[in-house]
């Protein structure tokens, strides 16, 4: 049965975001960013009444890309109800789509712009279940952020650093690991994960769609890279700056 949701949950959806679209430019731009061209025009009613068309209509893969951009969107936004709004639709999310919100990786808004766009082409390939495809992407994703990671932090790096290299110099320059949390173990299991990212550069170069390759990564191995990196990324937000 295709997901879609049911009446209440459109409503309490929309009654939950709709604060954050206070401009027409907000809702269109919303759809655009997204890929959606076909949406309701709000100028037909309400930007409420059309966000409710949307949720209320939306079915499958374009119900869940709509579901995962939302909370894209609310994260930027500063609103007071933020965290609720987040923890309803994570629960949408886990609901109608039970085993794929998992892998979705949901780019800091301060990151670059073609950081951004990797991290979205993943998410789609990822919500297709393409994992074998998304390497790539996610390798592009997960580099261009730990470098600009380290750029913010003044973590000096060589032009063509690696992930491994980024994540071994955060290990040895960043307070955290310096002064705050300098426990043995914690460094031996950040610097274990930075051997298992060179081997993730192995994958990339020579069994993703990054370069003419004989054979792409099974997909269970390649959601089982995916899932590591996008623990890593979501463990190197939470370091305090």
């Amino acid at each position: 049965m295709t997901a879609k949701l049911d009446p209440k949950e459109a409503r309490t959806l929309v009654r939950s975001v709709y604060s954050s679209f206070r401009h027409y430019w907000q809702y269109e731009n919303f759809f655009a960013d997204i890929g959606i061209i076909d949406y309701a025009d709000p100028r037909d009613s309400t930007i409420q009444k059309a966000l409710l068309s949307e949720y209320s209509e939306r079915t499958g893969n374009n119900l869940y890309q709509m579901l995962v951009a939302m909370k894209m969107y609310v994260t930027a936004c500063n609103s007071p109800s933020k965290n609720l709004t987040l923890d309803y639709l994570e629960g949408l999310i886990n609901k109608h789509f039970p085993g794929v919100s998992g892998g979705q990786i949901i780019a800091p808004v301060e990151a670059p712009n073609t950081v951004q766009a990797a991290c979205e082409e993943a998410n789609r390939l990822i919500a297709e279940g393409n994992y074998s495809n998304a390497i790539d992407r996610v390798h592009t994703f997960f580099q261009g952020y730990i470098r600009n990671k380290c750029s913010y932090w003044q973590i000096q790096l060589e032009a063509d650093a690696n992930i491994k290299d980024a994540l071994l110099s955060i290990i040895d320059n960043h307070q955290y690991f310096t002064e705050i949390n300098r426990v043995t173990e914690l460094k031996n299991i950040f610097k274990s994960l930075s051997n298992m990212c060179d081997r993730f550069d192995t994958f990339r170069n020579h069994h993703s769609l990054a370069h003419p390759s004989e054979s792409l990564l099974a997909s269970n191995e390649a959601k089982l890279m995916i899932n590591v990196i996008r623990s890593l990324y979501e463990y190197i937000e939470t370091i305090e700056e």
